[in-house]
């Protein structure tokens, strides 16, 4: 059998990195999915007091998902997870999702955000995974800010002018399409 289990204290951020490394690799997934190491321990470091894994683990002890969660208030969103495709027959996702719900009810939450999925694909599996445990959808929207105007346009136009059209036009809509 599966049984979940919550890490409180963030112990387990390295295995979680791992696991969700090998996802994004078995996936295919943009290098913009990628997240340090140091992106794990700065939310140690600067959010622990609202951040937490939850995990499932097979009667043998092993992690098959795990997923990063924030808490704040009523709320409680479902930042990113992972799980060992090996296991994939026993629906780690599923059971990962339910015991999301179960905390959620027993820590009083009314709110639990699953986010979206990787794009404005409809077809995006990630998407419709989330989808068919809710039945309240809302745009999100993601705020940036530019703080040096100039410096920033001097950037891109040195980035433009060492990418293809092709590339330019992939990341036409990162605000930090320089990364790439």
């Amino acid at each position: 059998g599966l049984s979940p289990f919550v890490d409180k204290e963030l112990f387990l951020l390295k295995e979680f990195n791992e696991l969700y490394n090998e996802n994004a690799k078995r996936l295919g997934m943009h290098h913009y999915y990628y997240f340090p190491d140091s992106y794990f321990k700065n939310v140690k470091n600067y959010l622990s007091q609202f951040a937490e894994f939850l995990f499932i683990k097979n009667n043998e002890g092993i992690l098959i998902a795990g997923c990063l969660l924030f808490k704040y208030g009523n709320m409680l969103h479902y930042r990113l997870s992972a799980f060992n495709f090996h296991y994939r027959n026993e629906n780690p996702n599923d059971m990962l999702i339910d015991a999301i719900i179960t905390l959620a009810l027993k820590e009083n939450k009314k709110i639990i955000t699953l986010g979206g999925g990787l794009g404005m694909d409809a077809n995006d599996s990630l998407y419709q995974f989330k989808k068919k445990y809710g039945n309240e959808f809302r745009s999100v929207f993601i705020g940036k800010n530019i703080l040096n105007a100039k410096v920033y346009d001097d950037i891109c136009v040195l980035w433009e002018s060492k990418r293809s059209n092709e590339q330019k036009v992939q990341y036409q809509n990162f605000i930090l399409k320089y990364r790439y």
